[in-house]
């Protein structure tokens, strides 16, 4: 319903007549809005909720007023077939692709000169209802106008009657007045979600979302909006995928299970104005003032008395961190910010097989529980139950500070062990040290792995670092050995030689490097068709590059090289070979 109220004030200190739209709760009337207009063009909307009773009060606090005011009201229904507002943000309706250019607005006039080779639709509605859309926003729906309330507590002389009236009105702002709080970047979060492609079946996907964990709501009528604390980290998790065929079919299944961690900090506090020290004009009318009560913590309740020129605090009288409250008329309240931690701990797969002729199905369950570890919040231990009845049990070590080697590097992986059973079946370990020529940082030098409970063996032999941490010589054991040059500032790598060491190839690094830094593609890759040919032992594969964009070439140990081109945006257009034919292409098109 619309109310066309006839009362038209620009200043609310000077209103004396008011229209208020009140309901019934529990017998009593409560103050719903303040039907108050600031110019004759206005009319204020609202959504009446069913079943509740509600009235319009008219106060007059003019004595000496004899006219007559009015309040129209227009009442209408809307179609409630579609269960969804419509909010901010665009969403995926179709995608088609076609092998002929069409209108941009193919889909919006309902074309069907064409038919796509590929039709994908997504679906955000509840299952099985599809007038009821899945998405939600986080917060209330957002405003830029709010009702505030105050009150005057007065006494008029010489009778000392206490007057106690409730004033309201409408506050407007250029922007949302609530918290902008979205579900991972976006403003409205879906609780579902099915895609889906003509004639080759559908996915459907479940997720966490604002009906799950919507934000607490704190609005008061006479208060400016306090943050909400933003639990977001809980919100657009995938809680389900289910994957059919045409014949709707479930053909596989995922179900993950997620725990929280929870925690939740005081960033701040909102002091707020009030409008208590509002009074009525005149010598027969004085000052009486309302007692605030304002609770920082569970242990200590902070009272403050206002006079007409004082504030007075009851015990204790500091308030925050030793600092006094010497302002009178202020509202404090704290600002609370929440994070937390949202760990996956159990996915389950669910393969379907339908024997011929039958829609019963055969169902292979696999189990898969994973526990983290709680300084680095990497998994430490991920156990997978199959439909055999083996239970696989893999276990993360990491340095997390208990190590020489980690340098507050807590997420390296120290070794792995596999299991089946209780039964050790494998495991692997980086052995780390510092003691390279030019670069004292611990990196990995050897990778060792032993099956079962055997001695550990050489894998993966790091010989040498440069002084940015870059391998210039690895080996299997056992295996020939490998040299990378690293050019273009020591930061892409320009050289792989495999068969030499890294004494055979230093004398040709310095060059190469100082080529790549300040010379020209054609020098650098003559030079290093140089280096293919002093080295004719060794296999030699090279590459330049377009820094910040991407490759350039890449030849291989027998001297065929390819060629990457990219457009005047930097994306990767074609690559070609020696002679020039294209041996792949990108195209990209978007539509308007």
């Amino acid at each position: 319903m619309v109310f066309g109220p006839s009362i038209v004030n620009n200043d609310i200190s000077n209103a004396t007549q008011t229209f208020s739209l009140k309901k019934k709760v529990s017998n009593d009337w409560v103050s719903v809005k303040s039907l108050f207009c600031f110019n004759s063009d206005c009319c204020i909307e609202f959504y009446p909720e069913n079943g509740i009773e509600y009235k319009i009060d008219y106060t007059n606090l003019d004595i000496n007023y004899t006219g007559t005011e009015s309040i129209s009201i227009l009442y209408y229904s809307e179609n409630l077939s579609n269960q969804f507002l419509k909010g901010a943000g665009n969403r995926i309706n179709r995608i088609g692709y076609f092998n002929t250019n069409i209108d941009k607005n193919y889909f919006i006039n309902n074309s069907s000169a064409v038919s796509p080779i590929k039709l994908i639709n997504y679906d955000y509605n509840i299952p099985n209802n599809l007038n009821k859309s899945s998405g939600s926003l986080v917060y209330v729906k957002p405003e830029f106008q709010t009702e505030r309330e105050f009150s005057i507590a007065t006494a008029c002389n010489p009778f000392q009657t206490v007057i106690f009236l409730s004033f309201s009105y409408i506050s407007v702002s250029s922007g949302n007045i609530y918290s902008n709080i979205k579900t991972h970047g976006a403003d409205v979060g879906y609780k579902f979600v099915s895609v889906s492609q003509s004639n080759l079946g559908k996915t459907d996907f479940e997720y966490y979302s604002p009906f799950d964990f919507p934000e607490q709501i704190d609005i008061s009528p006479n208060l400016d909006h306090i943050p909400s604390k933003n639990i977001d980290y809980k919100r657009g998790l995938l809680l389900k995928e289910t994957i059919k065929n045409n014949s709707n079919q479930i053909i596989t299944q995922n179900i993950n299970q997620y725990e929280f961690e929870n925690y939740e900090q005081q960033t701040g506090l909102k002091i707020l104005k009030s409008f208590i020290d509002l009074k009525f004009q005149g010598s027969h009318f004085e000052d009486r003032f309302i007692n605030l009560k304002y609770r920082f913590d569970n242990n200590h309740d902070y009272i403050a008395s206002y006079g007409q020129n004082s504030l007075y605090i009851t015990s204790p009288i500091a308030f925050h961190n030793g600092n006094p409250l010497v302002e009178r008329n202020y509202y404090i309240r704290p600002i609370f910010e929440a994070y937390g931690w949202a760990k996956l701990t159990n996915k389950t797969t669910k393969n379907y097989f339908y024997p011929s002729g039958s829609s019963t199905p055969k169902i292979v369950e696999t189990n898969e529980t994973y526990t983290y570890n709680p300084i680095n919040k990497k998994i430490s231990e991920s156990t997978l139950n199959n439909s055999q009845g083996e239970i696989l049990t893999t276990k993360y070590f990491y340095h997390t500070g208990n190590s020489i080697y980690s340098q507050n590097r807590i997420a390296e992986i120290e070794h792995i062990e596999t299991y089946k059973g209780s039964e050790l079946l494998s495991k692997s370990k980086i052995i780390y040290d510092n003691t390279w020529a030019n670069n004292v940082s611990y990196l990995p030098k050897t990778i060792v792995s032993a099956k079962g409970t055997n001695a550990f063996e050489n894998r993966l032999l790091y010989n040498q670092y440069d002084e940015y941490g870059n391998p210039i010589e690895i080996q299997q054991e056992g295996g020939i050995t490998i040299v990378y040059i690293w050019g273009y500032n020591k930061t892409l790598p320009i050289a792989k030689i495999e068969n030499a060491t890294y004494a055979e190839v230093q004398a040709y690094e310095s060059n190469l490097q100082n080529i790549s830094n300040t010379g020209t593609e054609a020098n650098l890759i003559a030079a290093l068709n140089n280096l293919r040919t002093a080295l004719p032992n060794a296999m030699v594969s090279t590459y330049t590059h377009k820094p910040l964009i991407g490759i350039s070439t890449a030849t291989d140990p027998k001297g065929d090289t390819q060629l990457y081109f990219y457009d005047n945006f930097n994306r990767l257009q074609f690559v070609k070979d020696a002679q020039g034919n294209i041996l792949s292409e990108n195209e990209y098109h978007y539509k308007n």
